[in-house]
């Protein structure tokens, strides 16, 4: 499934010409990323699918990493969210982003390169981890219980 956010180019006519099975859901204008993404997670909820992958368009993904990401969530029911490591595309050797927490006391998102640092800092303060949206997978169950992405924040 595809959201276009007003895109004025003609790739959308080449993606259905090609592969006339996705869904291609066209917005006139740009919604923002909690926007789009709040429609394509509506639409997979109506098609009652447990997870919902979601995906930049610009993002690669390594062959394996969406098994792997659907059986870590199946290992425990109690996980929601799910995102990968995620690389630079221009280095893919170099980690772009690996996991980072909410400071509540300054309302700040840190973040780290490096997957000791977050290791150790969730085992210092669990369950204060955020993900980015670059790569990330929802179990529509925990969307279903605690609703969609805030609209407020575009991105």
């Amino acid at each position: 499934m595809i959201i276009d956010n007003g895109s004025t180019d003609t790739a959308l006519l080449e993606v259905a010409a090609r592969w006339p099975e996705i869904t291609i859901i066209r917005n006139d204008r740009n919604t923002g990323f909690t926007g789009g993404q709040n429609q394509g997670i509506a639409e997979a909820r109506k098609r009652g699918t447990a997870f919902v992958l979601l995906l930049n368009q610009d993002a690669i993904v390594q062959a394996g990493c969406i098994g792997e990401m659907l059986a870590l969530a199946g290992s425990d029911k109690r996980i929601g969210l799910i995102s990968p490591v995620v690389y630079f595309n221009d280095d893919p050797e170099r980690v772009q982003f690996s996991g980072s927490w909410l400071d509540r006391e300054t309302l700040t998102v840190v973040y780290s390169r490096d997957f000791n640092v977050v290791r150790a800092e969730e085992a210092r303060r669990p369950h204060r981890m955020s993900l980015w949206g670059t790569a990330l997978m929802l179990r529509t169950k925990m969307v279903e219980e605690i609703g969609v992405l805030d609209e407020r924040f575009f991105a």
